[in-house]
This record gives C-alpha cells, sequence and structure tokens, in this order.
C-alpha cells in the first residue's frame, strides 16, 4: 500500500453526520473531502530564494535604521562640540601687486600664515589635554564652490543664534622703507580687539614671524614651551605673562616649563622651587614630580629621584617622558642597562618623540658608544630636522673629531634656528677657522680666507682679522711668484 493512501481507521477521525435528508453519495463524498492526514505527512514548508530575500531585506532595513540613527548622533556630538569651540578663521592677507607679481598672493600669505602656526605647534608637542592651537582653531576660511559663503560662516551664523562668539583674523602687508611690515587684526563680534605688528626684509621670515607673535598673543605658554631651547629669556618673560593672565589651570604648566629652563640653566634649587609651585596647585601633576627627580639626580641624589619618578609613573603610568627622564637618572649612575630598559619603555608608549631618541642617545655617549649615541640622536633629527640640541651635539662630536665641514653646517643650522644659541657657539668660529687653516695648508688660500670671512661676519675678534690679513698677504706673494 502507498503511504499517501487513506486507510479504513483514518475514514473515522475526522467525520460528522450529516443532517437532512442527504444522499450517501453526498456522505461519501464529506467523508472523502473530511480525510486528515497525518501529521507525520503533512508536505513540510518551502524555503525558496523569495522568502530569504525578503528576510534579508528586513534585516537589511533594520541595520541600516541603526546605522543612520547612529550617525545623526555622531553629527550631534560633533556640532554640539564644535559650537562650543572658539572658532578662528583667517582671511586673505592684503598684499601689495609687486608681491603678487612674485606670487605671494592674499590666499598665499594667508595659508602660510596658518602652516607656520601648525609647524610651531607640532614642534612643541604639547600633551595639554583638550588645548590644541591649529588642528581645531586655525583655521582657512574655506569657501563652498557657488555658493559665495564659507563653511565655517555657516557655522558662525548658527554660533551667533545662540550668542556664541567668533574669532577671524585678517590684516596686510605693506612696505617700510626697505622693511615689509604684517599688521594682523584680530576681531571678534566684529569689533577689533587686538592689533599686532612685525617686520622683515624677507616675506618668509614676516610671515613666520606673524605667526610667532599670533601665537604668542594668544596663547603665550605655548610660545614659550616653543622658546625654551631657541631663547630662553624670552621663554621666561612669557611664563611670567601666563602666571597673570587667566586660566589659573594653565600656571602648573608655567611653573613646571619655568622649572626646565632653570634645570638647563644648571639652577637646580630654584628648578626645584618651580616643580614644588606646579605640585601645590596640582598634586596630581606628574610631569613635576619626574622633572623634580631630574633636579635631584642633578644633585647627586640618585635615590630621592627614583621616588619621585615612581610618584609620577603611579599617576600617569602612560607618559613616555617620564620614563625618558628616569632613563637618564640610571644613566647618570651608571646603570646601562636600567637606563636601555627605560627609553625602550618610553619609545612603546612615545614612538615619534625626538627628545627620548635624544635621551637615549646621550645615555649611550656616556657609556661611552659613540656609533649608538649617533643612530638615536640622527633618528632624533629625522623626527625633528630643527632640534637644536641635536645639532649642537653633532657640531661638537664632529668638531673634536677634525669634521670642521660637518661642524659648520649644524652650527649653521643652528645659528638659523635660535640667535640666543647663535651668541654661545664658540666652536663654530673655530670649526671655520679650522677649516680654513686646513685649506691653506693644502695650498687654497682663497678658499681659506673665504672660512675667515665667514668667520668674521659671526664673530668680530681682532686676532680673526690678523689671520685674515696673514693669508692675504700669503695670497699677494704667491700671485708675485707666478
Amino acid at each position: 500500500m502507498n503511504a499517501n493512501q487513506s486507510t479504513p481507521d483514518a475514514d473515522n477521525t475526522g467525520l460528522q453526520a450529516a443532517e437532512g435528508d442527504n444522499t450517501h453519495e453526498v456522505k461519501d463524498a464529506q467523508a472523502e473531502n473530511t480525510e486528515q492526514v497525518p501529521a507525520a505527512d503533512k508536505p513540510k514548508p518551502v524555503f525558496t530564494l523569495k522568502h530569504f530575500a525578503e528576510k534579508l531585506g528586513h534585516i537589511r532595513s533594520i541595520a541600516t535604521s541603526f546605522v543612520l540613527l547612529i550617525l545623526v548622533f555622531v553629527l550631534i556630538g560633533s556640532a554640539a562640540k564644535a559650537m562650543w569651540q572658539d572658532i578662528v578663521m583667517i582671511e586673505p592677507i592684503r598684499v601689495p601687486q609687486d608681491l603678487v607679481r612674485r606670487g605671494y598672493t592674499a590666499e598665499v600669505v594667508a595659508h602660510r600664515l596658518i602652516d607656520q602656526a601648525l609647524k610651531i605647534h607640532t614642534e612643541v608637542m604639547s600633551q595639554r589635554e583638550g588645548h590644541v592651537l591649529a588642528a581645531d582653531w586655525l583655521q582657512a576660511d574655506i569657501q563652498v564652490p557657488g555658493a559665495g559663503i564659507s563653511i565655517k560662516s555657516l557655522l558662525g551664523y548658527v554660533q551667533a543664534l545662540f550668542g556664541f562668539s567668533e574669532k577671524r583674523i585678517g590684516g596686510e602687508i605693506t612696505h617700510d622703507g626697505d622693511l615689509f611690515q604684517l599688521r594682523i587684526r584680530l576681531t571678534q563680534k566684529g569689533v577689533n580687539s587686538q592689533s599686532l605688528s612685525v617686520y622683515a626684509k624677507e616675506v618668509n621670515t614676516l610671515v613666520r614671524r606673524g605667526a610667532e607673535k599670533l601665537i604668542e598673543s594668544t596663547d603665550p605658554y605655548l610660545m614659550a614651551y616653543y622658546l625654551v631651547n631657541k631663547d630662553p629669556e624670552r621663554a621666561k618673560n612669557l611664563l611670567q605673562m601666563c602666571l597673570i593672565k587667566p586660566p589659573v589651570e594653565d600656571d602648573v604648566w608655567a611653573y613646571n616649563l619655568w622649572g626646565l629652563i632653570h634645570l638647563q640653566e644648571g639652577k637646580t634649587d630654584s628648578a626645584k622651587e618651580k616643580f614644588q609651585q606646579a605640585i601645590l596647585l596640582d598634586p596630581e601633576f606628574p610631569l613635576a614630580y619626574s622633572n623634580w627627580g631630574l633636579a635631584l639626580a642633578g644633585r647627586g641624589k640618585h635615590d630621592e629621584a627614583d621616588a619621585k619618578f615612581e610618584q609620577a609613573v603611579k599617576i600617569d603610568p602612560n607618559a613616555g617622558m617620564i620614563y625618558n627622564g628616569w632613563g637618564l637618572v640610571h644613566a647618570m649612575r651608571g646603570d646601562e642597562e636600567g637606563a636601555n630598559a627605560h627609553f625602550q619603555k618610553a619609545i612603546e608608549l612615545d614612538p615619534d618623540n625626538p627628545r627620548i631618541y635624544f635621551g637615549w642617545g646621550v645615555a649611550f655617549d656616556r657609556s661611552g658608544k659613540k656609533d649608538q649615541a649617533f643612530e638615536k640622536i640622527n633618528k632624533a633629527l629625522s623626527l625633528n630636522p630643527e632640534f637644536i640640541e641635536a645639532h649642537i651635539y653633532i657640531a661638537e662630536k664632529m668638531y673634536w673629531s677634525g669634521s670642521y665641514p660637518e661642524a659648520v653646517k649644524h652650527y649653521q643650522k643652528v645659528s638659523s634656528l635660535s640667535p640666543y644659541y647663535a651668541k654661545k657657539l664658540t666652536y663654530y668660529t673655530r670649526s671655520l677657522t679650522r677649516w680654513g687653516d686646513k685649506l691653506a695648508g693644502d695650498g687654497d688660500i682663497r678658499a681659506a680666507i673665504e672660512k675667515y670671512d665667514q668667520a668674521i661676519a659671526f664673530r668680530q675678534a681682532p686676532w680673526l682679522h690678523k689671520k685674515k690679513e696673514e693669508l692675504q698677504a700669503k695670497l699677494v706673494t704667491v700671485s708675485t711668484v707666478e
């Protein structure tokens, strides 16, 4: 018997008696139509590709709605953050026609001003949370194509509706005798709040000075940090401004940086006082503890220094510069293994910080490993080509090894970066004169005189003039013989 055929027993499962004078045929038809198929024999539903696509469509619709909802929340959050931020827009800087013909258009000058400010900010690498000079507020006034209105201006209008302020930077370059003058105007809510002026003979120098002046007026701490290794005296003057001007929260950073300047000057007691003042303002400020540790190590108190670094790491275990300083302390006490371990940890936490590589290089130099020292310090220069201490270190090593051309190259770089340090480069003059003596010994007297001219331009000294006169007399003698 076929499995799909009805059995006599099945005929009894669903039949009901008919009412009225129905015929047997009708009863048989009803019985035949009301037969129930056993549950096990019912055909199973078929999940076709169409059904699957419908279900997938429902899932996709739910996922899309969820993603859109997240995007809405992100946009609302970003807009709220932007609303609370100070928006500062740099407008095109007006320039005279002779500069326009040289390619210095209003837009070019404005963007170069931005680039210089960004460069300063990048070099500083300040770790202050929420305090970003360039990326957050120093932005160009970008135009919407065909709209005649800027993206930032649109946000500015909305801000104005809610009573938020908008800052704008504009200005112009004019001639002032044989100098260019850059006047910068800072406006807020349409009111001219501040005017700044700088002068220079060359446009790029003018723009750089303008960027420095702009940052100095808006964030003296940031500029002080930038100047620590370029002009410490000017940096200290700016830090005094920081301690006078609000916000008070910045005072802890000012005291800490002031202490670092004293530390570089070898004034460990004065440095300690500044670090203590920073800690009084904020007992949870880790850099003040680590820098205090460096001051103690400089006085030979290595165990006390370790205690300060332990406090710093307890507060912030992820600060690479703390481990960098601790590595220097280990190097001071002659613990090469401990120094390397701490520098390695510092690099893991902050792999692109040139100061850590420089510190590690100095530690290798202390242990007599010159090749490793040069490797680390050259790495520091690759990360920051304007790293003054690194240039000075290499220049001095080149001088003492007799590589005068290399020494001169690095000293010239330092001189171009920092007039303050240029005054202190004793070996720069000596490198030029030793190079000149070597050239004279090789018979190239004209080239030797050229090196003495460079030395005299850098430092006026009677013995330099006397040596140059001797070379000139020798040159006359040689020419006469010839």
